[in-house]
């Protein structure tokens, strides 16, 4: 990944006569800095070298060496069993937590795809601030994902970040990805979604989110993915959406008891008289018959009105067939009813759709061209149907971007599941996992993540070399080189040790000749410096 291409990225949306203002705001962000600096990689029981998702050779070219590499570390991520009630991303996000937690199950493949895919995914949110992490995620998941999945170029303006292929030989699906903070809107341009749905109305917009929350003293430990879909069908309950509020809300139920019900109201009354309901009552048989009243999120407000519709209403009980309407009230602040009369709205609703009355006016036209092609190009005037033939307030004037509160999102999206990266959470993952593959495997690939750390701290002390200006070692330099080579030779030997038992003798007994490392194969290294003791078969 270039620096240029970075920044390209970083300010796709930004607009020219802002760029000096966002340049030095990402320079000078000190609360999106690392929170977890040199997370214990290097103490794990179980290294990998590092590999970056880089962006156009891995996000963007299916076919490169570079995204190839990636895909074969990151194929096996999936349930064994796909569940159809859960997406495509879900299924891929609660495999991930399943093998968090529980790494020793699965195959050597298995395991391996799992440990690259969380010791990647948490060097990105970790190491570097939302901006590049979010970055780094466009590539990662059209690698993750395979085929022809691509991480959109910035320079096609499409509000969409990567283009999955969910099914092979599918369509791609147009996704936007968003990381960020607990209470952090999710926004984006007005104008780009609206000429997403204009070019391609029968195709959601799907979003995956991930939340980035604390665990303990630990920031940045948790990461809560959440996922939902803008359509041209739902379009108003996301984009400008009803201002969150506690709600409340009437239900008209009907008492329509059966006749042994009744009978037993009446039982030892002399003469036989129906004994009337009270509230409580009332209720409780209900949910009898519906065992999720009030529903999930809802409570039911004091009092009852009993044939409100009539001249006689009462609250002085019920009888049978009497109609009664209770009050509910949301547990909390939610979303009204978009579109609906006198529904409380947000400011940039308003800056979008109007006031009161034009967005009324948009949002009856909105239904009765049922969100099809004319809608769309009369939100961008491009026809005269609009109030007064006029593109939408989102569309004229500045470019505004829409906003979708935390607390809406919550209860308008699925969650997926989170992903607990922490310190020492992965440290358990990793040790299960090196149980998991097995000491020798566990062994070479420490040996390849530290070979060449080691032979750069040999080359990097120039002292002594010929080429470089001329230097005598002094003891510090010697002993530094020393055991750098010293390293390096023992994590060759690790290697040959782990290739010859582990690759070398499959091929063998296929058939190949010389699959042995040699001195030749090694350069004619001599045996040294005896590696670690690798447990025999």
């Amino acid at each position: 990944m270039n620096i240029d291409a970075l920044i390209e990225n970083f300010y796709k949306k930004t607009e020219s006569d802002n760029l000096v203002d966002e340049v030095m705001k990402f320079l000078l962000q000190e609360d999106e800095s690392p929170a977890i600096r040199g997370s214990g990689r290097q103490e794990r029981t179980l290294r990998f070298p590092i590999i970056m998702p880089t962006e156009r050779t891995v996000g963007q070219t299916p076919g490169a060496d570079d995204r190839q590499t990636f895909e074969i570390w990151m194929k096996k991520i999936g349930l064994k069993n796909p569940s159809n009630e859960l997406s495509a991303i879900g299924q891929k996000i609660t495999a991930l937590q399943n093998f968090i937690d529980n790494p020793q199950e699965g195959s050597i493949s298995h395991t391996l795809s799992h440990l690259m895919f969380l010791q990647t995914f948490e060097y990105m949110v970790t190491e570097f601030n939302a901006a590049v992490a979010g970055f780094l995620w466009e590539p990662f998941l059209a690698a993750m994902f395979g085929g022809k999945s691509t991480q959109v170029p910035t320079s096609e303006g499409d509000i969409s970040d990567v283009r999955l292929q969910i099914k092979v030989g599918g369509k791609l699906q147009s996704v936007s990805l968003k990381l960020l903070s607990p209470g952090t809107l999710v926004g984006g341009s007005f104008r780009d979604l609206v000429n997403h749905f204009r070019k391609n109305p029968k195709q959601p917009m799907v979003y995956l989110v991930i939340r980035k929350h604390s665990k303990g003293k630990v920031k940045n430990a948790l990461m809560t993915f959440y996922e939902f879909d803008i359509t041209q069908e739902n379009f108003f309950d996301y984009i400008g959406h009803p201002k969150m509020k506690v709600q409340t809300k009437s239900v008209v139920l009907v008492y329509d008891p059966e006749e042994d019900e009744i009978k037993e109201r009446m039982k030892g009354k002399r003469p036989p008289k129906f004994v009337k309901l009270n509230r409580e009552e009332f209720i409780a048989w209900h949910q009898k018959r519906v065992s999720d009243f009030p529903p999930e999120g809802w409570e039911i407000k004091r009092g009852y009105v009993v044939n409100k519709e009539k001249k006689g209403s009462t609250t002085r009980g019920i009888s049978p067939r009497d109609t009664v309407t209770l009050e509910l009230r949301s547990r909390g602040r939610r979303g009204g009813e978009a579109g609906a009369e006198g529904v409380a709205r947000t400011p940039n609703s308003k800056k979008l759709w109007g006031d009161d009355e034009e967005y009324a006016q948009w949002f009856q036209l909105w239904e009765e061209l049922k969100g099809g092609p004319e809608f769309w190009k009369a939100v961008m005037g491009e026809n005269d149907l609009g109030p007064d033939g006029r593109p939408a307030p989102g569309i004229r004037g500045k470019k505004e971007q829409f906003e979708i509160n935390p607390g809406y999102l919550e209860d308008n999206s699925e969650r997926l599941g989170t992903l607990d990266i922490s310190p020492d959470k992965l440290q358990k993952v990793f040790d299960d996992g090196a149980k998991q593959i097995g000491d020798d495997l566990t062994a070479m690939f420490n040996a390849v993540s530290n070979l060449v750390d080691n032979v750069g701290r040999f080359f990097l002390i120039d002292c002594g070399d010929p080429k470089a200006e001329t230097k005598t070692c002094d003891e510090n330099d010697e002993k530094t080189r020393s055991n750098a080579g010293h390293a390096a030779i023992t994590d060759t030997e690790t290697l040959k040790t782990v290739v010859d038992r582990r690759i070398a003798h499959h091929m063998e007994a296929a058939g190949v000749e010389d699959a042995r490392m040699t001195g030749q194969h090694r350069g004619g290294m001599a045996h040294a410096v005896p590696g670690p003791k690798i447990p025999e078969e």
